[in-house]
């Protein structure tokens, strides 16, 4: 079994938990008997230098976040040859995308549940003055097994530090990253995501519990672009049937295509989101 050495100690490394763009994620033990998830840069990345900085910002920057919602990040650096990993607690569960599709439709106070854990984990994540910028169904895990759903947002890849403000003058960034099924339309339009950003792609998360789909998914990708960027949403009468007037007006407002009239961040979206799902 392979091992890779550190300066906070040796772990090895088990089997293959999961697969992103920039890194891959392993079940892995420290040498104090710990067990962690370990996520390694890909091997034909590490040579690319601003791929290797951004991963090195994702264990500072996550490192900054500790709530029951958020992935605990344990340790981060380098290792003896030479390649950043990240150690993290190792948080159980399915991706929400799998409970969606495997258990859809979900009950309108499941949805208030996991809502509820999903937006508080987003608020601590805010309140560390960082956006997240990747907010999906298959960035967050949840664990049934002790009875009751527990959510865990994970993968800070392209987290950064943030505002709620949009950039003065629309400030484009260098590189638009991300899955446009979920991002906010400026975001696709070149803008730096803030935190009304991450609202944006917390409704769609939302939008998606309650209706088994997202709003602007589909192929091809061009079109998803143009649709984020051009339609109105449309609920399906099924979960129309699902939802109070109020809720309805309250996901319309966190889909907003300009983010200025969005909710500014993550607490606030909270507090009314569960209102309307009482």
């Amino acid at each position: 079994m392979a091992q890779i050495e550190t300066p906070n100690g040796e772990y090895e490394i088990g089997p293959l938990l999961g697969r992103g763009g920039m890194g891959q994620v392993h079940s892995a033990r420290h040498a104090s008997g710990r067990r962690v998830a370990v996520k390694r840069l890909r091997d034909s990345l590490v040579l690319d230098a601003s791929i290797m900085a951004r991963f090195c910002d994702e264990g500072d920057v996550s490192r900054r976040v500790c709530h029951p919602n958020v992935v605990r990040v344990l340790d981060h650096g380098m290792s003896a040859d030479g390649t950043p990993f990240i150690a993290m607690e190792q948080a159980g569960g399915m991706t929400l995308r799998k409970l969606v599709l495997e258990q859809s439709p979900l009950s309108l106070a499941r949805v208030r549940g996991l809502m509820a854990q999903l937006l508080e984990g987003l608020a601590a994540i805010h309140a560390a003055g960082i956006v997240h910028a990747d907010i999906k169904s298959s960035n967050v895990l949840v664990d049934t097994s002790g009875g009751a759903d527990h959510l865990t947002i994970i993968d800070f890849g392209l987290a950064r530090p943030g505002t709620s403000r949009k950039p003065a003058g629309g400030t484009p960034s260098d590189q638009i990253v991300g899955t446009p099924e979920y991002m906010a339309p400026e975001v696709l339009r070149g803008e730096v995501p803030t935190t009304r950003a991450d609202v944006y792609s917390a409704a769609i998360v939302a939008y998606e519990l309650i209706a088994g789909i997202t709003p602007f998914g589909g192929t091809p990708l061009v079109e998803v672009v143009r649709r984020q960027l051009t339609d109105p949403v449309v609920f399906p009468a099924d979960a129309r049937a699902l939802m109070s007037p109020g809720l309805e007006v309250v996901l319309r407002r966190a889909l907003e295509k300009d983010p200025l009239r969005r909710f500014p961040d993550a607490s606030a979206f909270a507090a009314v989101f569960e209102a309307a799902t009482r």
